[in-house]
């Protein structure tokens, strides 16, 4: 991977993609949904994927949890975490790293979490399968796990079910089954989605605080800009699978230097903002299937030149150490 073009990470790399891409099979046909993605995530450092609905965000996800549907698969790139190739692994392999080394919290916990298993045996479980302890054993650590999460009673949540506890402790519960066996790199697929704004806040202290604490990389995914300005030391934009910007957080937020970028922040509605209606982006991200030549954000662009609707841009360095895959980056830059 090119260091130049990346957006290096704070540290030394702990998650590098390089070049990965994921394909879906739709009635007989391959359909890219991740296009060469590429981007390296250190050692204790949160970097926030960012992008509409449909960009490929939990696809990307997905496919570094080797977790992906049946009909998609990794088609191409590699998923290095510490310098090992996930991508190239068995799946028996890729079960033991799954929740030792990487983890991952889920979008909707009431799904993710099995109804029919009380909430201390879906913590316990993780840590006999990774750490070998007992049954007791286990069942003492998911207790205090549960009180690390901030789950009040926990001796009392041990044996309830899922569908007994509120959204925000279901994630809770999530979140102590995801660092159960201590992983290296945590990735967090929109943490706060339908929870209450008081919750959500609650959700991202914990998550700051358990960082700090497991010194963990994060790899946060949301389309929520607030909750990813709260947590994220960089950030990586991607449109329609394919990385459009990346950069620290507060480069980005301050002086995006992709027009999509730019999009996104003016629709985020402020506190104290000016009234009236929010701005939108014209159209919507491209289906999948739909041609991809030139810049797929093209059709969408109010700047898009003949250029931009027959060429890819390449990843550009822009001012503040960001990088835009942007034709007028490019010309800005010069050769």
């Amino acid at each position: 991977m090119d260091r130049e073009l990346d957006g290096a990470p704070l540290t030394a790399p702990l998650l590098e993609l390089d070049g990965l891409t994921v394909a879906v099979t739709v009635a007989g046909r391959s359909v890219t949904v991740v296009d060469g993605l590429a981007f390296a995530l250190g050692t204790g450092e949160t970097l926030g994927l960012v992008g509409e609905s449909g960009s490929g965000k939990t696809m990307t996800a997905l496919a570094i949890m080797r977790l992906l549907p049946p009909a998609a698969r990794i088609a191409g790139g590699r998923v290095q975490l510490a310098g090992e190739d996930l991508a190239a692994l068995d799946e028996g392999a890729m079960r033991r790293r799954r929740g030792r080394r990487v983890a991952m919290i889920f979008q909707e916990p009431i799904t993710a979490l099995d109804p029919v298993m009380t909430v201390g045996n879906q913590i316990a479980e993780v840590l006999v399968a990774h750490d070998g302890l007992t049954r007791r054993q286990a069942r003492a650590e998911a207790m205090a796990l549960l009180d690390a999460v901030g789950i009040a009673l926990p001796a009392a949540r041990l044996d309830e079910y899922p569908h007994r506890l509120s959204g925000g402790m279901r994630q809770r519960i999530g979140i102590a089954a995801a660092i159960a066996a201590r992983p290296a790199l945590l990735i967090a697929d929109e943490p706060t989605t339908a929870l209450d704004v008081t919750v959500q806040a609650e959700i991202v202290d914990l998550l700051l605080e358990l960082q700090a604490r497991l010194g963990m990389a994060i790899l946060v995914i949301s389309h929520n800009l607030g909750l990813i300005s709260e947590l994220a030391d960089r950030i990586a934009v991607i449109y329609a699978g394919r990385l459009v910007e990346i950069g620290a957080a507060t480069d980005v937020l301050a002086a995006p230097a992709h027009p999509y970028t730019r999009g996104l922040i003016a629709a985020t509605p402020r506190i104290g903002g000016p009234r009236g209606r929010l701005a939108t982006i014209p159209g919507m991200v491209p289906g999948f299937a739909e041609s991809a030549v030139g810049c797929r954000f093209a059709p969408r662009c109010t700047l898009a030149f003949d250029r931009c609707r027959s060429e890819v841009p390449a990843l550009a360095a822009a001012a503040g150490g960001r990088h835009a895959a942007c034709h007028l980056v490019a010309a800005e830059v010069g050769p």
